[in-house]
């Protein structure tokens, strides 16, 4: 219900942002106004008919976001305009209100334009504009035939945001050719149902690695956010997931530990269900995870959430490098500055605090718009643990 109640609230804004840019307009050419007229008018039209389909759940929010991403684009860019315009005339004596009005409309036009330009730039190719970053990990307890094993790390695919195979193929082709001695994937492989994951189990399954492909749970992978019409269909969705990840070859790991060797050398790897703040759910279980293990050995773990790691990890356990996923930077971000910051201390990138390390992955899909803006680019990540001499 907030998500219409906003919707209207920022429709009837936007209109008025129309309104004020057509009286503006008074002194240009008529064609100049009659086009800006039809364009509000069907931007509006739109605009409410977006909000009804999602009112009556006539279409799943998750498979109508290029709607989602057209109500943005079309409304936004109005809000920009509306907010420069009133900004200008709002406290400006009356002498002095043609001259500042007049600045006000451009600015508020230029800043729009921007705003539209920045948003398509997101979802035509930032979306989609893969990065792969380097990392080097180093630790006095790695043992020395580890030294300078690859790690491959990516995060939230959000399969359900995808109508093709086109980018996954890429993402998949991508990672094969950096040859890491192991790949791990830290959660939230779909929106919210297990069906998304079939059109691209074949695909999915094409990924190798010397010491194989694992997997946990996100907070989306549970089925938590759908509507389901009894918690049988939940269940058989939940253990669809499981057989989803059988069948694509992924050793997922829900509390458990897999030991991995080279040569008289081991490290431990660890995976847990998602564990984070409210509202999301914790169902992962640490201890159950480490039940068993040397905490002597060098251990990497799998948790979806970055909070985990100051909350547990840090003050529970020796692990010395955790590997996060989860707030993708909000999809948003421009150098080191994202509204993520606002909600995780820890968003994206390496973090340290004595001897232990975690990495947080901006992920590689995109969920409730499809856009990725500024440099929050889907990102697959190399990390090379080195020896200490």
């Amino acid at each position: 219900m907030w998500f219409l109640l906003a919707g209207l609230v920022i429709t009837a804004l936007a209109v008025m942002a129309d309104i004020l840019l057509y009286r503006s307009l008074a002194n240009y050419s008529p064609t100049l106004r009659r086009t800006v007229r039809v364009i509000n008018l069907l931007t509006t039209l739109y605009s409410l008919v977006f909000l009804f389909v999602y009112a009556f759940q006539l279409i799943y929010f998750h498979d109508m976001l290029w709607g989602v991403f057209l109500y943005m684009i079309f409304n936004f860019p109005k809000l920009i305009f509306l907010f420069w315009w009133l900004l200008a005339v709002g406290p400006v004596p009356k002498e002095r209100f043609t001259t500042l009005r007049k600045a006000g409309i451009s600015v508020g036009i230029g800043m729009a334009v921007f705003v539209f330009l920045v948003m398509l730039y997101g979802a035509l190719i930032g979306r989609t504009h893969m990065v792969v970053k380097e990392v080097v990990v180093r630790s006095d307890r790695l043992p020395q035939n580890f030294s300078g094993f690859r790690v491959l790390h990516f995060s939230d695919f959000h399969l359900g945001s995808f109508y093709h195979d086109r980018f996954i193929k890429r993402a998949v082709e991508k990672i094969n050719e950096l040859d890491a001695d192991i790949i791990l994937f830290t959660g939230d492989i779909v929106n919210d149902r297990s069906l998304e994951m079939e059109p691209f189990i074949a695909t999915l399954a094409r990924l190798r690695a010397r010491h194989g492909v694992y997997s946990v749970l996100g907070n989306h992978d549970y089925g938590d956010y759908y509507d389901w019409q009894n918690i049988r269909q939940k269940e058989d969705n939940f253990n669809q997931m499981l057989m989803n990840h059988h069948l694509m070859g992924w050793d997922l790991l829900i509390d458990e530990h897999r030991m991995i060797r080279m040569g008289n050398d081991s490290i431990v790897l660890l995976g847990v269900g998602n564990w984070g703040d409210p509202p999301f759910q914790q169902y992962g279980n640490l201890e159950k995870a480490y039940e068993g293990v040397n905490r002597e050995m060098f251990a990497i773990l799998m948790s979806h959430n970055p909070v985990h790691w100051r909350k547990e990890v840090l003050s529970d356990t020796p692990i010395d490098l955790t590997l996060s996923g989860h707030a993708h930077a909000m999809q948003m971000q421009a150098g080191n500055v994202s509204p993520a910051a606002l909600r995780y201390k820890d968003w994206a990138g390496l973090f340290r605090e004595g001897n232990q390390y975690m990495y947080v992955n901006q992920g590689i899909g995109n969920i409730f718009f499809p856009m990725r803006i500024g440099n929050a680019y889907p990102e697959i990540t190399i990390l090379e643990l080195r020896a200490n001499q």
